[in-house]
């Protein structure tokens, strides 16, 4: 979601090219601990990254996570042609998709309301009262919920059975061409929001289904891909969060758009920033994953693939091929634990997104206001800890012990 950069051609004290799964015990405390750090970091991003992790030992031991000043990180960091293109990708697109989080429900609400359960007031559902809403506004925000986390749910579902496959492709095909893709699927969700208030008669339908099939190819996990690519073993956590730290900024700032333009105003903008994004993406967006990586790559696939006797045989090889990614998770304790982890911690997350805003805007009356401190106090409270507190957290208790506090 890096490319062997070591001359040796492959895993260190002899390790087996192909071997995912558990870490030698004669290696010792110190470099299985290195080991399984550096799998958790890559967790579902390709078996090229995966595999190239093991090449990179020999550096890793002889570098020093907690001597790395973090002046001279992010000097080398914004020096390092690709990630900083990344953070600001990152920030942009959390500006725009965040901006409309106070938008989405009230204008969905409000359009269920008048398609669904007849309401025909010529104020919107969302700015009369709270006792004063007519039932059919409660009606239209019931419909509304249930679209959103059928489309949360159907999203990170596609995500959970693509990601190991997006990332194989990544790892032959390059990072940059499955990020613009990523990113060309953002952008149906914002562009049907406009038409839809644009157009009276416009069903809300449309736009559950983009946000749907946006999670057909994770761009946050490409982009920690190509970050690996090019950043240094003990680096790639602060870098990591780094790229969280751009979201949360991104989401600290956004909600307040709504507090000065209209909810059509707001999507408009959203719109137009995604679509600079993508434009920026494709003039400077540099491809991070070497050649020879790729070749590796694709002649490791190649080479594993078996003959087939019909094209049906292909069809169904093809078809077949996300399960097989998956399987990667099922090669240790370790992908087994991890995966289960960010399962749960993604139901949570997906929860606080997709739900949570409208409930406090139908039960508590809150406005855009109201949703725009909420996540500036949220934005706010990422960036400090990506920026400030975990370089630090992880050099001095490790990444496991890490996981154990942020699911504590």
């Amino acid at each position: 979601m890096p490319p062997c950069r070591g001359e040796s051609g492959g895993p260190a004290n002899g390790a087996s090219p192909g071997d995912h799964g558990d870490f030698p015990a004669e290696d010792g405390l110190a470099q299985d601990d290195e080991r399984r750090r550096r799998f958790l970091t890559h967790l579902s991003m390709g078996d090229e990254s995966s595999r190239n992790l093991l090449g990179d030992d020999a550096q890793a031991q002889n570098s020093n996570p907690s001597s790395s000043s973090m002046a001279a990180f992010l000097r080398k960091f914004a020096a390092t042609d690709g990630p900083p293109q990344i953070i600001l990708l990152c920030l942009l697109l959390a500006v725009a998709l965040g901006s409309t989080i106070s938008v989405v429900p009230a204008v969905m609400t409000d359009r269920y309301a008048r398609l669904r359960h007849g309401y025909d007031g010529a104020t919107p559902c969302m700015e009369l009262g709270r006792d004063g809403r007519p039932p059919e506004c409660g009606l239209g925000n019931d419909d509304a919920q249930n679209a959103s986390a059928a489309a949360s749910f159907v999203s990170n579902a596609l995500t959970f059975v693509t990601s190991g496959l997006v990332g194989s492709i990544s790892d032959e095909r390059g990072r940059r061409p499955i990020m613009l893709a990523g990113m060309g699927l953002s952008l149906l969700g914002p562009a049907w929001l406009v038409a839809i208030q644009l157009h009276e008669r416009f069903d809300p339908f449309p736009y559950y289904l983009a946000h749907a099939l946006s999670g057909a190819i994770s761009w946050v996990a490409v982009s920690l891909s190509a970050m690996s690519d090019v950043i240094k073993p003990e680096w790639r956590a602060p870098s990591f969060g780094l790229v969280i730290a751009g979201f949360s900024a991104g989401f600290a700032l956004s909600p307040f758009l709504a507090v000065y333009l209209s909810h059509l105003g707001v999507s408009v903008a959203s719109l137009l920033i995604l679509v600079g994004s993508f434009g920026y993406a494709v003039l400077r967006l540099p491809e991070t994953l070497d050649r020879d990586s790729a070749e590796r790559a694709r002649g490791r696939r190649i080479s594993e693939s078996p003959a087939f006797d019909s094209p049906s045989d292909r069809w169904r090889y093809v078809l077949l091929r996300p399960a097989r990614e998956l399987m990667i998770l099922n090669r240790s304790r370790l992908f087994r634990l991890l995966s289960s982890l960010a399962f749960f911690s993604g139901i949570v997350g997906s929860a606080d997104i997709t739900l949570f805003v409208y409930y406090v805007e139908e039960q508590y009356g809150f406005d855009d206001r109201d949703i725009a401190r909420l996540f500036a106090i949220k934005g706010v409270a990422g960036m400090v800890i990506q920026t400030l507190l975990l370089k630090e957290l992880v050099s001095r208790i490790g990444e496991r012990r890490g996981i154990i506090l942020a699911f504590s």
